[in-house]
């Protein structure tokens, strides 16, 4: 019982593991795109970025509503650059 609550925890930790090192992959990524596309103009704005292995989704909040439309209309763009750098998402959210 005992070795199968450790297997139980080991997958977790990978799981776990997993998930952030893609969150770290993403978040280069994005911040790429984001100097790439809209250059030293977007400094100073925050971003949070979530991401939801289970749902393999990426959830993106801002602060600011005039940022937060203009990513959305980037959204194509924005998925593209993902898929160029090998990041296979099924779902962003922008809010």
């Amino acid at each position: 019982m005992l070795k199968s609550i450790n297997n139980l925890f080991e997958k977790r930790k990978n799981y776990l593991s997993k998930s952030q090192d893609k969150l770290a992959i993403i978040k280069t990524s994005f911040y790429s795109f984001l100097k790439n596309k809209f250059g030293d103009d977007i400094m100073g704005f925050s971003f949070v970025l979530n991401y939801d292995a289970k749902e393999n989704s990426l959830t993106i909040n801002t602060d600011n509503k005039v940022i937060a439309n203009e990513l959305t209309l980037q959204l194509l763009s924005i998925n593209s650059f993902f898929k160029e750098n090998k990041i296979k998402l099924n779902k962003i959210l922008i809010r």
